[in-house]
This record gives C-alpha cells, structure tokens and sequence, in this order.
C-alpha cells in the first residue's frame, strides 16, 4: 500500500502500478490538473475510487468522470450513531440584504455561544481582521499568513488559549478540531457542498460534547437546508440537494472582466481580478434560536414534546406549553398534545390540562 498526495503525484510525473486507486476528497478531481492523476491510474489498470462527504463543486462542474455513486448514509442516521452530534441553527427572521449580514458574529456570540469554541467564516481578509476585532480573544487565519503563523494561530485556538478562530476559506475543508463547538456563518456559501464543509467542522464528537451550534448571519440555511437533513447526491453539477425541497443549487460566479469563474477567495481563475468585497454590515435583524424546529411536521413536533413529558415528568400544563410556545411560537394544539401523552404514557403527571389553543 502507498500513501502520496496529489502534489507529490503531479511532481513525481508517473504512476506506480496498483490495482487499487483510492481518491479522497474526490470532487477536487474534476479539476483540470488533479483529474491528470485520477485518469493516469485508471489508465495503467487500476480501479478507481473516489470518497468525498460533499460531491460537488462551487464551480458546477460535474463529478461524471466516476460511473456510480454509493451513498454510505445520511446525516439523520450519522447523527443517531454518534458519528457526529446533533446541531441547532440559529437564524435570521427575514431576508438580509445582500452585502450584509443580520447582526455582527461578535454581538451574536455573546448572545447564544459565550464561552464555547467558535470558528467564524468571513467572506474576506478584511471582514475577518474587523471581525475579530470585536471579540475579546480571538485569532484569524487566512491563506496570506506564512505556514508557521497559520500552525501558531490554531495551535492557541486548539489548545483553548483563545475560543474563537476567525478564518478565511481555511478551515473550510479537512480542518479538524472537534472541541469546537459553534460554527458562525458570516458568508455565502454558492453551493451546498461548501456550507455543509463549513458547519462540518462543528459537528464531529468530542468527549463531553453534546451538540453543535450554527449561527447563520446571512441566512445562508434557508437555500442549503438545516444540516441535518437527508439529501439526495448526484454526479452531475449539482451533486447535492435536499431530499424533497429541491432549494440547493450552485451560485454561478464569474468574473465581471473576462467571464472566468471565481474562487472561494473570490478570485477570478483567469486574470487574477480581486472581487472581494469590503466588511459587511449588520442590517440588525433578529436571529431566531428555533427557527430550524418550526419546519418539524405534526409527527416530529408530537415526538418532541414527548420526549419533554418524559424528561420533566409531573410538571403542570403550563411548563410545558411554554416550551412548545418558545420553540413553534404557539401553544400545541390538542390533537398534538393529547398524542404526545398517549406516546409517553405521561397522561396523568403531565398535568390536567386537555391541551393548548388551536
């Protein structure tokens, strides 16, 4: 068995013999140069293989150079394995308009993460360095730092010293610190496979660590989905969609002067042009913590308030109508309050009450 990466494959310019070819993050290889190495060991023999948790490219290009796709499973099913935790988003109440965000990641991190580890996700260096700014501890990371001060600045966010990491299309893909907990989304994300890589970074279990926080400052969640839901993955330019939404897509962006697309740096690949636009402004829309929820149908929110009966046994009517209250805004109404009790066996110490308001 042999280990290389794809740079030392480019610079050693052959192929060793194998009859295996395993490919990881395998939506990098619809890239010109990196597909000169997949297409290299599948012509000396070998099978090839690719593996990849997002397949797709903010560019559209489509993953077809593979003839099929098996998906191994869903993030419902990773999450109830353990294999990551469960997240909660929290979101804008309306459209942020464009260029802004709903409020500043410092002001929201205050609000619902003080104290837990962080990474926000600027749209450029700019933003980042004002972002971070606003913290009282913090680090920024972006690909114009040298090497050694990158691995400086993670080494004080991994170890705890400092709890928020501010990056830049760095800790976007592979980055992996699982102590961190809140992922503050302070960008766009053009394609579906870019925003689950981003909240990804927060989900992965760690000793102690019960669930993940997304704060989307952009909204970014209501064209991708909460990221827990199941998906529907595809070879073609847009690999991933949410399984009967249908909202994901791919944001076409190109450069204003010579058309070329742009990078995550918003860079044009062709003339070099910088489309990195300044700090953005917080518009001072409020963030909902339970906006996610109010998307559950009657089956999930019956469950829900279920598993509130079981947990707080014996409380009176009104605990737990005002939980429900926080969460979908109303009181449950009676068909779900009454099925949620026959379902937890809880009729008569979940107080006396026949159920809320319509």
């Amino acid at each position: 068995m042999q280990v290389l990466s794809t740079q030392g494959a480019l610079a050693k310019g052959e192929v060793n013999a194998c009859t295996l070819a395993v490919f990881d993050e395998a939506h990098h290889y619809a890239s010109d140069e990196w597909k000169t190495v997949l297409d290299a060991h599948r012509e000396a023999g070998a099978t090839v293989c690719g593996a990849t948790a997002t397949p797709e490219r903010a560019d559209g290009r489509a993953l077809d150079f593979f003839d099929h796709i098996v998906v191994v499973a869903q993030p419902r099913e990773l999450v109830a394995s353990g294999a990551l935790v469960p997240c909660e988003v929290i979101k804008p109440s309306r459209p942020v308009p464009k260029g802004k965000i709903a409020e500043s990641p410092a002001v929201a991190y205050r609000r619902f993460a003080q104290g837990r580890r962080a990474i926000v996700f600027a749209p450029n260096i700019r933003a980042a360095e004002d972002f971070a700014k606003d913290f009282v501890k913090s680090v920024v990371v972006h690909g114009k730092l040298s090497a050694d001060e990158r691995d400086h600045r993670f080494k004080l966010f991994e170890s705890g010293q400092v709890p928020v990491l501010v990056n830049v299309a760095i800790a976007t893909e592979g980055y992996d610190c699982p102590a961190a907990d809140v992922c503050i989304l302070a960008r766009d994300c053009g394609s579906t496979g870019l925003f689950l890589q981003c909240v990804g970074r927060v989900m992965r279990p760690a000793p102690g660590k019960k669930d993940c926080l997304l704060i989307d400052l952009r909204g970014t969640s209501e064209a991708h989905g909460h990221p827990q839901e199941d998906r529907e993955y595809s070879l073609e330019g847009i690999g991933i969609s949410s399984s009967g939404a249908g909202l994901a897509g791919v944001l076409e962006r190109l450069c204003r002067l010579c058309k070329k697309p742009l990078d995550e740096n918003l860079v044009c690949t062709g003339c070099g042009r910088d489309h990195t636009p300044g700090t953005p402004e917080a518009a001072g829309i409020a963030l909902e913590r339970w906006a996610g929820k109010r998307r559950d149908d009657d089956d999930a929110r019956i469950a829900q308030l279920a598993r509130w009966f079981a947990k707080f046994p014996g409380r009176k009517s009104w605990f737990y109508m005002y939980r429900y209250k926080a969460v979908y805004s109303h009181t449950p109404p009676g068909h779900i309050w009454r099925e949620a009790q026959r379902q937890c066996g809880e009729k008569n110490s979940a107080g006396s009450g026949s159920g809320g308001g319509a």
